[in-house]
């Protein structure tokens, strides 16, 4: 689980297949805060949505960068920028 430095409080669950889900208030949101799926290789072991991480100033600019392997088990990591 991964705490945004936003001060929200929110928990951010990583699924294998590609998918942020957000624990809020003590339950889960039913809309993924991020879904790659179409992009996430996760079929063999240590392949999938690996990593999250923050930017230090994400509450004032919504960067954060996730680190997967493709379809083809390459490394990715991409920057993404979160809504308001």
């Amino acid at each position: 689980m991964h705490c945004a430095v936003d001060g929200s409080g929110r928990l951010f669950l990583l699924e294998k297949v590609g998918r942020i889900r957000v624990v809020q208030n003590g339950g889960l949101l039913p809309t993924p805060f991020l879904d790659i799926g179409d992009r996430v290789g996760s079929s063999a072991n240590e392949q999938g949505l690996l990593g999250l991480a923050f930017h230090p100033r994400f509450r004032d600019n919504g960067y954060f960068y996730v680190n997967y392997t493709d379809g083809r088990g390459n490394t990715v990591v991409s920057r993404f920028t979160a809504g308001a």
